[in-house]
């Protein structure tokens, strides 16, 4: 088997709702990481005009998607509350620290829609 250029990918997102391109990121990360973690973002929200679904929901959109990565290792999906902080340092700090909780350690990159962002 070929080693990846990534142990760890992380993907957040809120998935409200799950599409083609949702799909490509994280088939991307797939592709480059031995593991990926995906943060469902906002996972205490539903049943709003912004946060139509629950987290179980949309994990398990997710979860039939990619169910064979899921199995084998390679994907791990996690709820990320709100902290209700915004786009600031503290919520990436808050990020990373909660990937270390799930994963052991901190992950090698950010996998985001938009390449030229990775």
């Amino acid at each position: 088997m070929e080693k990846k250029p990534y142990r760890l990918g992380l993907i957040v997102g809120r998935f409200q709702v799950f599409h083609n391109g949702h799909e490509q990121m994280i088939r991307k990360s797939i592709e480059l990481c031995e593991k990926t973690l995906i943060f469902i973002g906002s996972s205490q929200e539903s049943n709003t005009q912004k946060n139509p679904f629950s987290y179980e929901i949309r994990k398990e959109i997710l979860s039939d998607v990619f169910c064979e990565d899921i199995s084998n290792g390679n994907v791990l999906i996690c709820p990320l509350r709100d902290i209700g902080v915004g786009n600031v340092s503290s919520w990436g700090a808050y990020v990373l620290s909660r990937a270390q909780e799930e994963c052991g350690f901190y992950p090698d990159i950010l996998i985001t829609g938009k390449e030229e962002r990775r």
